[in-house]
């Protein structure tokens, strides 16, 4: 696995972008059923007829193998991201620190989720990055190896709540992906008008600390990538259920705002609006 991705990494970035894109237009027309999740969700999501769902997915296919080239090729390069990354809202997250209840940075799969975290723990500080881990314990070695290049912790989905609170009451970073499917219990958010289950683990530990949530996503603009944070996402003074409910309604409108600015950018073959 080591050989493979040696090898990968050695070529140049537009034979990279050349090759993932082929395998990426080769699963779009494989892979049936993952491109009727993902045409389904668009035209629940946004409203579009059919010809512009198979346009819209296509081309997220295509931005996904280029996200991967991009990862494989510069993930943990340190002077590429000094030299082509900046941060936008930087006295968001400053604001979000000084309370001294540590901070949760929150993304979806939207953007490249994976060079963000990379590119602000190189520029500025690194992150507790929550994760599950791979089935595949070769393949979860080597993607640890390198979430873990950049300067920024992995830490399991599995540590207990106690652990997680302990590591903001320390005033540290914790980041979470906060858009995937809460299970048949989870607590149903309003995402593009439709009803979807999500996991509230980051609202509860939010309200249980009174820890602030800054949503981020990566913005790409030509040869320069821009973290964006948002203003933090603070937990309101309510009864603990409908403060967690507040809470995630803020994170999936925040998600939904930038998905609708670039939609060929989500990760739309994930069943979100499974029941």
């Amino acid at each position: 696995m080591k050989f493979i991705f040696r090898l990968f990494r050695a070529l140049p970035y537009h034979i990279l972008v050349c090759f993932f894109s082929i395998i990426s237009i080769l699963l779009y027309f494989i892979l049936t059923s993952r491109r009727k999740i993902g045409l389904k969700n668009i035209e629940l999501a946004l409203g579009v007829d059919r010809a512009k769902a198979k346009n819209i997915l296509f081309k997220t296919y295509l931005y996904f193998a280029k996200m991967v080239a991009i990862n494989i090729k510069y993930l943990g390069n340190k002077k590429f991201i000094e030299k082509h990354f900046k941060i936008e809202g930087l006295e968001n997250f400053e604001e979000a620190l000084a309370h001294n209840r540590g901070v949760i940075f929150t993304t979806a799969h939207f953007g490249n989720f994976e060079m963000l975290v990379c590119g602000f723990a190189v520029l500025k500080q690194s992150i507790n990055v929550m994760v599950r881990p791979l089935d595949n314990m070769a393949l979860d070695r080597l993607v640890l190896n390198l979430r873990q290049s950049c300067g920024n912790n992995i830490v399991s989905s599995r540590l207990s709540t106690f652990e997680f609170l302990n590591m903001l009451k320390k005033n540290q970073i914790l980041g979470i992906l906060a858009d995937q499917y809460g299970g048949s219990k989870g607590l149903e958010v309003d995402f593009f008008g439709k009803k979807a289950k999500s996991s509230e683990g980051i609202a509860i530990l939010s309200y249980k600390n009174k820890t602030p949530i800054l949503p981020a996503y990566l913005k790409e603009e030509g040869k320069t990538y821009k973290i964006v944070i948002k203003k933090p996402i603070y937990p309101k003074d309510e009864p603990f259920r409908q403060a967690v409910y507040t809470i995630m309604c803020s994170i999936y409108a925040e998600f939904e705002d930038w998905i609708k600015k670039e939609p060929t950018k989500y990760l739309w073959m994930h069943n979100r609006w499974k029941t």
